[in-house]
């Protein structure tokens, strides 16, 4: 949990500069709204089978054999940008110009993010110089908890994400 002071060690150890604001406070990224739309754009893509499948390189009787993973994926970002993974090129949704309309809200938030993290590495968080702080592209993976296999979910029901109840699976 981000409140417990094991959340607060282990960032002060590990990520020098990292910074957690609350959804609901004054002048974060995310307003709430901005918020609403994301998660209704994210479950429009899910509904319109806008994720793939991830396919990996397993063994299979000593020989590398394409296998479907659980985790389905999409890809979005500047026209034209792609992604390697193991050997696999995909090519990002555009989340401006003929990009499908439920990919511009990933837009809105990536414009959100880049502005706030320009804001606190200008009012001096963050760790070191200010250096570059744009994306061009995100990967966004889904597991649905229903669809895991070969390992046990442990569910966390009513989970906040960005104020946004939610639930998440975590396989171990």
């Amino acid at each position: 949990e981000p409140s417990s002071a094991e959340f607060a060690a282990c960032a002060a150890a590990c990520y020098r500069g990292f910074v957690r604001e609350v959804s609901s406070a004054a002048g974060t990224a995310v307003p709430a709204l901005l918020l609403q739309r994301v998660s209704s754009a994210l479950e429009s893509m899910r509904r319109q089978g806008m994720f793939h499948t991830d396919i990996v390189l397993a063994p299979h009787k000593g020989q590398p054999m394409p296998t479907p993973t659980v985790v389905r994926r999409i890809l979005v970002g500047q026209p034209g940008i792609t992604y390697k993974y193991l050997g696999l090129r995909t090519f990002a949704h555009p989340w401006s110009g003929d990009g499908p309309p439920p990919v511009r809200a990933l837009l809105e938030l990536n414009e959100a993010l880049m502005s706030r993290s320009a804001q606190l590495l200008a009012g001096g968080s963050g760790f070191g110089r200010a250096g570059p702080h744009a994306y061009n592209l995100t990967l966004i993976n889904l597991l649905m908890p229903d669809e895991a296999r070969g390992g046990v979910l442990r569910n966390k029901l009513g989970a906040r994400l960005g104020g946004v109840s939610s639930e998440q699976a975590v396989s171990w």
